[in-house]
């Protein structure tokens, strides 16, 4: 092989070296790149995954928050309806005792009025059934003054008397000759006091006890009162 042979081959194989590490240099920084490429890419997908998940969380977070509330405010309704209920019960059980006992007073007033009524009416129908001459007497009972209401009939005259005694006015049905016997009277009303009075200008007889005051007007001209 001649000298020129030579260096020519020996240029075309360093031609050709150049070539093969400018390849390999182009790969490589071909691979660098893609490298690069890929790195960028995944490092965007992972930031879009974080971003995901971020608002996600935050919707989740944003439900869970809105479920707390609603259910605070449905025990809140909750309770408020058990209150007012519980108020409403109260104020009907306070308005029914108040009722209960206005209703117990009112019937023991309209009682005792009754007990009034009778006891007066009592004696006043017994003065009326009596009425005649010298049969209206005021006597003396055993605590002071006496109502005597006097018949006369054919067996004898005979005596409806009203007197206190030990804390009651009683009334006592006994021969006129008869003394006074309270332990057999019957009781007609609970007084401290029986005081009799009459007008003799108007005719009208008075008795007055804790229970009331009864006024009879006697219609005979010649009953009175002794």
């Amino acid at each position: 092989m001649s000298a020129f042979s030579w260096q020519r081959e020996r240029r075309h194989a360093e031609r050709s070296g150049q070539s093969g590490r400018m390849a390999a240099l182009v790969e490589e920084r071909q691979a660098a790149a893609a490298r690069a490429t890929g790195t960028d890419s995944q490092r965007a997908d992972a930031l879009l995954d974080a971003l995901g998940e971020t608002r996600l969380a935050s919707l989740r977070a944003g439900r869970a928050e809105g479920s707390g509330i609603a259910r605070l405010t449905d025990r809140a309704r909750h309770l408020f309806t058990v209150a007012l209920f519980g108020l409403f019960a109260v104020g009907l059980m306070l308005a029914m005792a108040a009722g209960t006992g206005l209703f117990r007073s009112l019937r023991a007033l309209d009682a005792t009025s009754g007990e009034a009524r009778l006891s007066t009416g009592l004696i006043a129908n017994a003065v009326h059934a009596t009425d005649a001459a010298n049969s209206v007497q005021i006597g003396r009972g055993p605590e002071g003054a006496s109502l005597v209401l006097a018949e006369y009939l054919e067996s004898g005259t005979y005596e409806t008397r009203f007197y206190l005694y030990n804390g009651q006015v009683v009334q006592e049905y006994a021969p006129a000759e008869a003394a006074y016997g309270p332990a057999g009277a019957t009781p007609v009303v609970d007084s401290s006091t029986f005081e009799i009075t009459f007008d003799a200008e108007l005719g009208l007889l008075s008795v007055a006890t804790d229970a009331g005051t009864v006024e009879v007007a006697l219609r005979c001209e010649q009953g009175g009162v002794l």
